[in-house]
This record gives structure tokens, C-alpha cells and sequence, in this order.
């Protein structure tokens, strides 16, 4: 049998698919320059892209940084080393977050860690967590995405830069987080340990408790304090738990707080310079007790 191949043309197509590799760890070292797009700056020698996390450890070169990376860009996370070496700056290009619960880590027991640009959170759960002994500030404007936000910190935090969205914000560790911008927020604040201080007053509709909407919440052993400012609004304020040392404080010179305070349960205490209070005082259970100048 003869087979006449005249005319039948073989293809063979070989080809090759390169799938980048979402989710890597960049590792700053800083060593040619301030920007993240060189990408002489990182460990692996690869530019951040998206979905990556990114960690910024104590000792590295140039600690004041800025995102020369496509505005908009989404990383996973930011991580700031736990060594006492570096004080750190972000600067630069708005970025957006996916990484939820580990979304920003501030593992440094010492020092400030600072960042400057703005942030839009787009997985839910947003956590900004600070080691104990250490400092974050994010001057930067958030975006909570529409997700409640949880701020734990053990150190010292402040957030300066205007919060917006939907969700809340909710306060927890045993450190102090300042706020101060007149934030668009919608959600409720919580403070569930440790104190939430105000840096500001804010205006008629704004304050560093985002709008009245929802209102603010103390839970057991938590401290809101005013720290001297009068806010522009009537936040209303819930009060839940028992404790012996405060819940809504003032370790500032004279303020009001004219919001409605509900008392949930437990002791409710007022403690630590003046303070006139001028809403509608209302209990369910528990008690009222008052420490230092109080003006009802």
C-alpha cells in the first residue's frame, strides 16, 4: 500500500506561557534611590506589582520613599520591620490595599513610621496594627472601601488624613490612637480597648468621629478622650461595661460634649479636668458617677 503524503502539511507549535507570579514579598533596601520603580531599591531586583506585599525593614537606605509606581496600583499589604534602625516616610502615589487582616503592620518598637499617601482599602476587614513601644502616623486620606476598619494599637497611632466611606471605625489594643481630620464616614466608631483621642474638633457636619449617622460606642475599660476639643457636631455616645477609671475622659483644658450619652450597662465615669455636658444623660442599668469639674 503506497500512502501519498503529496499535499497534507504537518504544523507543530510549540509555545510558551509565562504566568507572573501574584502575591510575591518585595523587600526594600533602598540602595540606588528613593523610588519604587527602580528596581535596584528592592532585595529581589523586581519592581512591586500588583497583589504584592510589600515589607520595609529597619536598617535600610533611604527610608524617605516615594511611590513613583502608577497611581491606583493594588498591593496586598505594608509591613514595616521590627527592628529600632529606620524612621520611615511613604510618600508618593495613592495606593490600594487588598490584604484584609494584614493590610498595614507596623511591627517597630521604637521610632515613627509615617505614611503620606493616600489609601483605599478594598478587602474587607481592613486592619492597621502597631507593635508596642512604636509610633504610626498616616497623614494620608483613607478610603474604608465601605468595610469597618480596626485599628489595633498596642504604641501610638495617629490618623490625620480624612477617612471616607460607608464603614466604621473600630479602636482596639491597649496603646492610644489619635484622630483628627473632619472625616465623611458613615460608620460606627467603636473604642473597645484602649483609648481613642481627639485631635481636633472638626466642623458643623465633619469631626474625627466621621459624621452622626451611627454615633459613637465605649465598651468596658475603653476611653474616649476629648482632649480638650469641642466637637462641632452632637456625637451621640453609648456606653457599655463596668469600669473604675473612666470611660469618657478630658485630659485637655475645658470642653463640652453636647451629644446624647446612653448608659448600657455598668459604671459610667467621667474623669480628668472640665468638661460640660449638655445633652440628654440616660441610663438603662448601672450607674452614673462623675471625677474632676463637671458641668451637667
Amino acid at each position: 500500500m503506497h500512502l501519498n503524503l503529496r499535499g497534507i502539511i504537518f504544523f507543530f507549535c510549540f509555545v510558551t506561557v509565562i504566568v507572573p507570579a501574584f502575591g510575591a514579598t518585595r523587600t526594600w533596601d533602598g540602595s540606588a534611590s528613593a523610588n519604587w520603580s527602580d528596581l535596584n531599591n528592592w532585595v529581589e531586583n523586581i519592581v512591586p506589582t500588583t497583589g504584592d506585599d510589600l515589607v520595609f525593614p529597619s536598617g535600610a537606605s533611604n527610608v524617605s520613599t516615594s511611590n513613583d509606581i502608577a497611581g491606583g496600583t493594588s498591593f496586598a499589604s505594608i509591613t514595616f520591620g521590627a527592628g529600632r534602625a529606620s524612621t520611615y516616610t511613604l510618600a508618593g502615589n495613592a495606593i490600594v490595599l487588598s490584604g484584609g487582616a494584614t493590610a498595614i503592620a507596623a511591627n517597630n518598637t521604637s521610632l515613627t513610621k509615617t505614611i503620606s499617601l493616600n489609601i483605599t482599602f478594598s478587602t474587607a476587614a481592613p486592619t492597621i496594627t502597631v507593635a508596642s513601644g512604636g509610633t504610626l502616623t498616616i497623614s494620608g486620606t483613607i478610603d474604608n472601601g465601605g468595610y469597618l476598619i480596626t485599628h489595633s494599637c498596642a504604641g501610638t497611632g495617629t490618623l490625620s488624613g480624612v477617612i471616607s466611606g460607608a464603614g466604621g471605625l473600630t479602636k482596639s489594643g491597649a496603646g492610644t490612637l489619635t484622630i483628627s481630620a473632619s472625616n465623611t464616614f458613615t460608620g460606627t466608631t467603636t473604642v473597645s480597648v484602649g483609648t481613642l483621642a481627639l485631635g481636633a474638633a472638626g466642623d458643623a457636619t465633619n469631626t474625627p468621629l466621621g459624621t452622626t449617622a451611627a454615633g459613637t460606642t465605649v465598651a468596658s475599660n475603653a476611653f474616649l478622650d476629648v482632649a480638650g476639643f469641642t466637637l462641632g457636631t452632637a456625637e451621640a455616645l453609648t456606653i457599655n461595661g463596668a469600669h473604675n477609671s473612666g470611660t469618657l475622659i478630658n485630659s485637655g483644658s475645658a470642653a463640652t460634649y453636647s451629644g446624647d450619652i446612653t448608659i448600657v450597662s455598668g459604671t459610667y465615669t467621667i474623669i480628668s479636668g472640665p468638661l460640660t455636658l449638655t445633652g440628654t444623660i440616660s441610663r438603662t442599668s448601672g450607674n452614673l458617677r462623675f471625677i474632676g469639674t463637671i458641668i451637667v
